[in-house]
This record gives C-alpha cells, structure tokens and sequence, in this order.
C-alpha cells in the first residue's frame, strides 16, 4: 500500500493513536506483507504481535509459498511426528515473514459429518489421536520461536452451522465435552502450549444465558457472506467467547490454563448478529480473554473498554492482567530487543527445498484405503490394480482449483500406465453433474 493511501494511514491511525498490541496477516504476497508489518513495527510504540493462521503451513496465508496437507491428511498418516516437523517448518517459516504466534493447531474434533468449518482442518474424530498430533505440532512449532495457539475452545468439531455465518449451539453435557472435545485441549496444555482461542458457540448445558439478536438495522454488515445469508437462532445461549463458565471457569479453573486466551474474529456473525462491537469486547474482557481479534469496529472496540473501566465495569487490575500476559510474551519472542524483519533472510529461509519435501512424504504417507470390497488391489510381488481394472476418479473441492485439482493423481496414474475418467466436484456442479457421480 501506498503511504499516502486511506488505507494505510487506517492501520497507521490504529498503531499509532490506538496503539493496538498487534495485527492479524491474511492472504498477500510475502515481500510486501514483511515490509508492511515492519513499517507499523517502526511506528509501534511497543512492539506489535503479529499472528496469522497457519494451519497448513505459511502457504495459507502468503501467496507462492508451500501449503501443506490440511490436518486430517496428517493424521491419516498415522504418525505424529509428521505433526511435530510440520510444526517446526511452519515456526521457521513464520519467524522469517514476520510473524510470531500462529492460530494453529486446530484442535478440535471433527465428530460432526456435516461440520461445514472444521472437517479437514481437524485431525480427526478420536480425540486422543487429535490429541497426540496436536501436541506434537505445538512441541515443533514453540520449539521454533512461535507462540502455538489451540483453537477452537471448547470445541468446534460437533456443529453443523459455520460460527463465521451465525451462532452454533451444541447441546451437550459436561461429562461428554470431558470424554471429547476436552480431551485434546488438556493435552495441548499440558504440552505447554502458549495460548487458546475461544469459539463462539453456545453450550446451553454449561451456560443458558440466553441472548437475542439485535435489530437488524444495529447489525454489522456480514463480513464472511452476502448480506442476508447469515444464521439468526431467536433461542440462542450466551457464546462461550463472552462466557465467564466457559473461560474463566472451564478454560481457566477446570484446565488450570495460564496463558493468553485469544477470541476468535470478533467480526463474525456468532457474535455481531447479538452483540455490538464495544459490548462484545467489554464481555470477552470480563469472560477472560485477553486478546481481542480482528474487530470490525476497532475504535468501538477501545472505546468501550475505556468506558467499561471509567464505569467501574472493569477494573484497571484485569486489564493489567491481560496487558502482562501479552507483554510477557513480546519479551520473551525477543520482540523488544529486535522487532524489524530481515528482508534478506527470506528466500533462505521460506519454501526451501525441505520443506516441500516434508509436504510430499505427508501427502504421500496420507494416502488411505477406506475398502477394497470388489478386490480390486493385488499385494504382494504384484501389488496394484489388477489388470484390465478401470478407474474413476472423483474430486471433491471447495476452492478455486477445479480445473487442475485432480491433475497431480492423474499424471502420476498416467506414469503407471494407467488411464483414470475423473469427475470434479464443487458448487459450481449442475445437479446432473452430481446426479451421476
């Protein structure tokens, strides 16, 4: 962005006069998002914590940089230390951009076919298996100077609604979140993870407040959809991102979790179709949280705060707890000995040679027999598809990719000798498409 454009002197407005504690990286190019944040770095007057969600390595946020596997392929692998190496990688990787904590490992499991925001984001459906690679992946990535974030509390995997497009709400008792979605959390902590973002989702049996939604005409324009598509539940129950149950309580208390608790985008419709921007911050704050993430509003946001301590609504020790929590941690990165990003080190260290080397052996290693009922596959001295076997081939994607998804499978059957119909599906595809799949 060009200096004199609005919208750099925007952030430079929320660095400088705001003084936010940091910025949240999504999709850019590398060199310029490296500059860009050492820029507002500059003008910080105390160092900004910049994060990114790094889920699948730094090739889901900056652009021709290496994407690995989505979770669910690691875990097919059956081997944690692909997790822990991909961990250290992805560390590496985002120390060299700029970045210090990464909104990785999803931690949540996925036990919920229908789940239309976790599902390969997640490691899986058996919670000690999430659980081991999770660990994993967080010992890789501290290890390399990040700070590993378990999300999303208390767990996202069992909902059928996307919390970026409305409010979930899981209608499950404390005993099941203990024997599922609480396992890998407690893992992860006791891994030493640095920090957890809560979920806004609604747990009636751990907290039914209720809440309603507000006027429509009060509502912040949906950022993740077209305006009118978002999810409105009239029943809905407090999100456990404003739950003082859910993190002071259970996060906190039950886990025994001391370190920096995250919100989730505070601009999502979980939590804009009920709360304004200032009363949703003032809420996180008395919940437990300690960082506030990507407001729509971010002058509500501290706005509200100021008033909320002004009223004696919150007092000046509980911001002093989340503002030493966070500023612990800049220490500790080594943020205030040196905040600038070397442009020099970067094309040495991002998207080199072991790196996607460590993508192919995982997405090699994933690959799964589900079943074989038609005994189509010899073992053995012979092992491959028998002879004369035709194959189809169905892809499934959600991306931009439909024209070139499939090619990598086909190439390589092709080098076998193989030729492979394939069909790609996505939500482009005509009924009949699908129909005859």
């Amino acid at each position: 962005m060009n200096r004199a454009s609005d919208e750099y002197r925007a952030l430079l407005r929320q660095v400088a006069e705001n003084h936010v504690g940091g910025i949240i990286l999504f999709r850019g190019p590398v060199y310029e998002s490296v500059q860009l944040m050492n820029r507002m770095q500059h003008e910080a007057r105390i160092p900004l914590l910049v994060s990114s969600d790094l889920e699948a390595g730094a090739g889901m946020r900056f652009d021709d940089t290496i994407n690995f596997p989505w979770n669910m392929a690691v875990g097919a692998t059956g081997n944690p230390d692909y997790a822990r190496r991909q961990g250290e990688v992805t560390a590496r990787e985002a120390r060299a951009l700029g970045v210090q904590q990464i909104f990785a490992p999803v931690v949540d499991v996925n036990n919920n076919a229908a789940n239309p925001v976790i599902n390969v984001r997640s490691y899986g459906e058996d919670p000690a298996a999430v659980a081991k690679f999770a660990s994993a992946f967080v010992e890789g990535a501290q290890r390399g100077g990040v700070i590993a974030t378990a999300k999303h509390f208390p767990g996202h995997g069992d909902t059928a609604t996307d919390s970026h497009r409305g409010l979930p709400v899981i209608k499950v008792k404390r005993e099941r979140l203990e024997q599922v979605e609480l396992v890998p959390f407690r893992a992860v902590i006791g891994a030493g993870i640095g920090a957890v973002m809560s979920a806004h989702i609604g747990l009636p049996e751990i907290d039914p407040t209720t809440v309603k939604p507000l006027p429509r005409e009060q509502m912040i324009r949906p950022v993740y959809m077209e305006e009118g598509d978002e999810v409105v539940s009239e029943n809905a129950v407090l999100p456990g991102t404003l739950s003082p149950v859910i993190l002071n309580g259970m996060l906190r208390r039950d886990l025994g979790f001391d370190g920096i608790v995250v919100t989730d985008a505070l601009d999502m419709s979980g939590l804009t179709i009920y709360f304004k921007q200032d009363e949703a911050a003032v809420r996180a704050v008395l919940a437990g949280a300690d960082m506030l993430l990507k407001p729509a509003d971010p002058d509500a946001v501290v706005r509200g705060l100021r008033e909320a301590v002004k009223s004696g609504r919150l007092t000046e020790k509980r911001i002093e707890d989340s503002a030493r929590r966070l500023l612990a941690a800049k220490y500790d990165l080594g943020l205030v000995k040196e905040r600038i990003t070397s442009l020099e080190q970067i094309d040495a260290m991002v998207s080199a040679p072991d790196a996607m080397k460590l993508a192919d052996e995982i997405a090699e290693h994933a690959i799964t027999l589900v079943r074989d009922e038609g005994k189509l596959l010899q073992s053995g001295a012979g092992a491959g598809l028998r002879p004369g076997a035709r194959v189809f081939n169905l892809a499934i994607t959600n991306g931009d990719d439909r024209f070139f998804i499939a090619n990598p499978f086909i190439n390589a059957m092709a080098r076998g000798g193989r030729r492979v119909d394939t069909m790609v599906l996505d939500a482009r595809s005509t009924d009949e498409e699908a129909s005859w799949t």
